[in-house]
């Protein structure tokens, strides 16, 4: 399934991987919808993984704070 994943493109200046490890979107919009997966490894072990679904439904101002490590999103 992680074959299907693209890195997200940082250089929009929108989608922000803060240091705390937050995935910032500003400007949300539909162009964002989609299945993201989030990759934590440490060398040691197999790591974790998760995929979050975002669905955009309207127009709204919000901060969600979402906490991921080597985003990739789906293309």
């Amino acid at each position: 399934m992680s074959s299907d994943f693209q890195p997200l493109d940082y250089a929009d200046g929108r989608t922000v991987l803060t240091p705390n490890g937050s995935l910032v979107i500003q400007s949300v919009g539909p162009k964002d919808e989609g299945y993201y997966l989030c990759r934590a490894t440490n060398g040691i072990g197999a790591g974790l993984s998760k995929v979050v679904a975002l669905s955009v439904n309207g127009t709204y101002c919000a901060h969600v704070k979402l906490s991921f490590y080597g985003v990739i999103k789906v293309r």
